[in-house]
C-alpha cells in the first residue's frame, strides 16, 4: 500500500510514488478495475477519487499496459470481421424459431383435440352401466305379471291393466 496527500493524489505522482515503491526503471500507467487507462483530471485530482473501496484501481508497467491494449483491439477486430457468421447465425436462429413457434401452434391443436376427446368419454362414463348391471335393474323394473319393463305408475301394459311398483316389484292393476 501506497500512502499519499491531497497534493500528490494525481496520476502523474501516484504512477512515480508506485515506481520508486518497486524500484522499476519503466513507468507505470494506472488503470481501473477494466483495463481502462486513468489519465489526469479534475476529476481524478484529491482523495475523494483515490479513496473510494468500491472502485480497484491498477498500476502496470508500460509494455503490460500496451500488451494488454494490442489483445483487446486485435480481440475486436476477430469480431468484427466474424459478423458475417454472426448473421448467417442469426438467420439460422430466427428459421428455428418459427418452426418451432409453428411446432408449438400444432401440439396447442392436438391437445385441445385430446381434451375434448377426454371431455366425450368423462361425459359418456356418466351414463354407462355395465352389461350386468342393465340386467339386474331390467329384471328389477319388469312386471311380475306381463314381465314387460316400466316405471312407477305406467301406461297400460298389452294385457289393459297398469302397472305399478308396490312391496319391492312391479306388479300389474286391473282397469277399473
Amino acid at each position: 500500500m501506497i500512502r499519499f496527500t491531497e497534493e500528490e493524489a494525481n496520476t502523474s505522482d501516484i504512477a512515480r510514488k508506485v515506481r520508486e515503491q518497486t524500484s522499476a526503471i519503466e513507468d507505470y500507467i494506472l488503470t481501473d478495475g477494466k483495463g481502462n487507462e486513468i489519465y489526469d483530471s479534475e476529476a481524478t485530482r484529491g482523495l475523494v477519487y483515490w479513496k473510494q473501496n468500491a472502485r480497484k484501481n491498477f498500476a502496470l508497467l508500460e509494455t503490460d499496459f500496451l500488451e494488454l491494449s494490442n489483445n483487446r483491439t486485435k480481440s475486436q477486430t476477430i469480431s468484427a470481421t466474424s459478423v458475417d457468421g454472426v448473421s448467417e447465425k442469426l438467420v439460422e436462429i430466427d428459421d428455428n424459431v418459427t418452426l418451432l413457434l409453428e411446432k408449438t401452434k400444432q401440439l396447442e391443436d392436438i391437445s385441445s383435440a385430446i381434451s375434448g376427446i377426454y371431455t366425450q368419454v368423462e361425459s359418456r362414463k356418466k351414463y354407462a352401466v355395465p352389461t350386468g348391471k342393465v340386467e339386474a335393474v331390467r329384471s328389477a323394473l319388469t312386471c311380475i305379471i306381463c314381465k314387460a319393463p316400466g316405471a312407477l305408475f305406467d301406461k297400460a301394459c298389452f294385457f289393459g291393466v297398469y302397472r305399478a311398483y308396490l312391496e319391492n316389484e312391479w306388479i300389474c292393476i286391473v282397469k277399473a
